[in-house]
């Protein structure tokens, strides 16, 4: 399945929603499935159950994406060679951290990358 976000009202509608979770106002939960829900009213969809099917799917799958945004181990090298420290930052826990790192097509797991979650 394909979900093909509207650029114009949902972005700024999604804003609001992290803005909401980062004051504590919303749950991450409902951050999850509302964010769904909002990219499904684009279509004049509203259906809270499928929105909440699709968030679950999301993040079953999610973690399993093997692409890296170009220039990403060039990036990670440079930094590595300079002593940085690394950080991924989730909102999905730290057993979805390692299948980030570890199921990409260039295994990122020789990087030492520090885990940051977040979560309610």
């Amino acid at each position: 399945m394909i979900l093909i976000f509207s650029l114009n009202d949902t972005v700024f509608t999604m804003n609001g929603l992290w803005e909401r979770y980062t004051k504590g106002l919303i749950k991450q939960e409902e951050l999850r499935w509302k964010r769904m829900w909002l990219t499904l009213l684009d279509f004049k969809i509203c259906d809270e159950t499928l929105s909440k099917q699709l968030a679950e799917q999301f993040l079953e799958r999610l973690p399993l994406k093997k692409n890296l945004f170009p220039y990403t181990l060039e990036i990670l090298e440079y930094l590595t060679a300079k002593e940085y420290r690394l950080h991924l930052l989730s909102l999905t826990g730290k057993k979805d951290n390692g299948l980030k790192i570890n199921n990409t097509t260039s295994n990122l797991a020789h990087y030492k990358i520090e885990e940051q979650v977040r979560g309610n």
